[in-house]
């Protein structure tokens, strides 16, 4: 079993990502593991996907994304700082992969989200093609 690294991005590579198209290609998932804190906002087109639920079962949690998103090659995971939460999924999600999906680890790149969504509406809450209800 090879191990799947986990990268960091920054909101302006991911901004160019998205605007490039690869969340609407459905090459990039954006998955929000935020809780109630959502209703703060949210990233456009980002999969809602809560810690707590993820963490309680993490092999149906995983087996959900690569069902729902079969052309996906980029995973980008936050929280609200991407301090807790974000990079917890993100290690569960990338350890599932590379343990019982080889086939999809192959060219698939895991990502936390720097400085989390706070860091990314801080920056982009005007901008409503990139962020939702701030």
């Amino acid at each position: 079993m090879s191990s799947l690294p986990l990268f960091s991005i920054k909101p302006d590579k991911l901004v160019e990502s998205l605007r490039q198209g690869e969340l609407r290609s459905g090459k990039l998932v954006v998955v929000d593991v935020r809780d109630d804190d959502r209703s703060l906002g949210s990233i456009v087109g980002s999969y809602w996907l809560p810690s707590d639920e993820f963490i309680k079962d993490v092999r149906t949690s995983v087996n959900h994304l690569l069902e729902v998103h079969p052309k996906a090659k980029k995973f980008v995971f936050h929280c609200q700082l991407s301090k807790v939460r974000g990079p917890r999924c993100a290690n569960m999600f990338r350890e599932e992969v590379a343990m019982n999906h080889q086939s999809r680890a192959q060219d698939m790149e895991v990502y936390l989200l720097e400085g989390g969504f706070q860091a990314f509406s801080h920056k982009y809450c005007r901008d409503r093609e990139l962020v939702n209800g701030t």
